[in-house]
């Protein structure tokens, strides 16, 4: 674990590896624009509504 400011971060070993491959899944649509992030909840929200 590492921590800074506060808060701790766990490292890559220490958590289990299907999340992992899914957090990969999910940066890989993001880099091929299949995805889309939001700058706030509100945005978020306001996304699933259109």
């Amino acid at each position: 674990m590492r921590s800074g400011g506060g808060t701790v971060h766990l490292t890559e070993s220490a958590i289990r590896p299907e999340y992992i491959r899914k957090i990969k899944k999910i940066q890989a649509r993001l880099s091929k624009g299949r995805a889309k992030t939001c700058a706030s909840m509100d945005d978020f929200i306001a996304a699933l509504r259109q």
